[in-house]
């Protein structure tokens, strides 16, 4: 494997400098258009299902 050049460090330093300056930014000062998986319904926990005699009952 042959050194990397010091103009190709400089780029991906650079690149990794502007890629985590951007991620920060967004977390600092998000349009708080976060994630949400539920779509705003209230998440509840789902069935449990139990095995008796290789059938799967609720519980």
């Amino acid at each position: 494997m042959r050194p990397v050049r010091r103009r190709t460090a400089l780029t991906l330093g650079g690149a990794g400098t502007a890629v985590a300056l951007t991620g920060t930014a967004d977390l600092l000062w998000g349009s708080g258009a976060g994630f949400q998986p539920s779509g705003g319904r209230e998440i509840s926990e789902p069935e449990v299902l139990r095995s008796s005699d290789t059938a799967m009952r609720r519980h």
